[in-house]
């Protein structure tokens, strides 16, 4: 899986639920590094609530936020 890039494994990733990402982050150092991007957190954020929040809580962190 090496080979793949970095935004396929976020779309891939992106349509687990949130709770078995850590299972997947201690496969590799690789994942690992996946797992914690912002854009793979904003996807699953947006897939759960559908929208932005006017107001986010953690403006810094889109895991944080969700």
């Amino acid at each position: 899986m090496d080979y793949l890039l970095p935004e396929i494994l976020i779309r891939s990733f992106s349509y687990l639920d949130p709770s078995s990402f850590g299972q997947v982050a201690s496969t590799c150092s690789r994942w690992y590094e996946i797992i914690s991007d912002e854009h793979l957190w904003k996807s699953v954020f947006l897939q759960r609530w559908g929208r932005i929040p006017s107001r986010r809580q953690n403006p810094n962190s889109w895991r944080q936020e969700y």
